[in-house]
């Protein structure tokens, strides 16, 4: 499971808490860098231009002001003629005043991805797997970065660490229909990429517990 929040002393806190609750020890594995990340899929033809991973945002530059912007997005778009009219009048602001704010916010890399979301299971994509490799960390970046530009590849970064209890500090995500076609499809990238001459694992997923994007305003209100 992923773990957001504003800090990494709140995402520890978090962490503990669910130690606490379930009794079961976490494998705290930190985010170290981000390659690329599109949760969209290609249903015909390549990957879409214009997405993946943007420089870092400065967290200093968001406002409160566009914090409130982003709660009132958390749970999507309003399903009317005028969705962002609906989100001013929410705010108190006025419709042209979001769509600047918005805009501002994705030329600030602060919003990465703004699109639909697709309950990809619903349409056939019901092989999903996190491949992971130990590669080492002078080469990482290098190799990643050829990873992180194929199109079967929605998500790949690179994370800690946690020896002996695991290895791999490279992910990369890739959806299909069948297993076997996945699997094909990770083992091509590996020898394409130099992957094949690490050890590596495939992590398929068995069943979705819960699956959405950041909740901005229970971290606004926890932080209060």
């Amino acid at each position: 499971f992923v773990v957001t929040a504003g800090c990494r002393g709140d995402v520890q806190a978090t962490l503990a808490a669910i130690e606490r609750q379930s009794g079961i020890a976490v494998l705290d594995l930190p985010l170290e860098q981000a390659y690329h990340i599109d949760l969209g899929f290609r249903l015909t033809g390549k990957r879409r231009q214009g997405f993946g991973v943007a420089g870092p945002a400065d967290p200093c530059a968001v406002s409160d002001t566009d914090r409130a912007l982003l709660g009132v997005l958390e749970d999507g778009l309003p399903l009317v003629a005028r969705p962002y009219l609906a989100l001013a009048n929410r705010l108190g602001w006025s419709e042209e005043e979001v769509l600047d704010r918005l805009g501002a916010l994705i030329e600030r890399s602060v919003i990465t991805r703004f699109g639909c979301i697709l309950r990809h299971r619903r349409i056939g994509y019901q092989a999903n797997a996190m491949a992971v490799w130990d590669v080492p960390d002078d080469r990482v970046d290098e190799i990643a970065g050829r990873l992180a530009e194929r199109d079967e590849v929605t998500l790949c970064y690179r994370r800690t660490r946690r020896l002996p209890a695991w290895r791999y500090n490279l992910f990369a995500m890739i959806h299909g229909a069948e297993r076997a076609q996945v699997s094909a499809q990770v083992a091509q990238a590996a020898r394409e990429t130099g992957l094949d001459a690490f050890a590596s694992a495939i992590l398929f997923s068995t069943h979705c517990y819960k699956q959405r994007g950041a909740c901005m305003s229970s971290q606004m209100k926890g932080a209060a």
